[in-house]
């Protein structure tokens, strides 16, 4: 099961991962490289955790 999604700065492309309950209760994070302000798109990360679980099982 998935518990963690990588998150992509727009700014400066470094990923930062945050667990999935994290991600669900924010709408922003601070990206740890370059600091910019990004917000979290809610819909890409479910896509995203959809096919990580996908891969996982086959």
């Amino acid at each position: 099961m998935i518990t963690d999604v990588p998150l992509v700065c727009p700014q400066c492309r470094q990923t930062t991962v945050k667990p999935i309950a994290w991600v669900q209760q924010n709408t922003f994070y601070s990206c740890q490289s370059c600091g910019a302000a990004v917000m979290i798109d809610k819909d890409r990360c479910a896509e995203l955790v959809a096919r990580m679980e996908m891969q996982q099982r086959g």
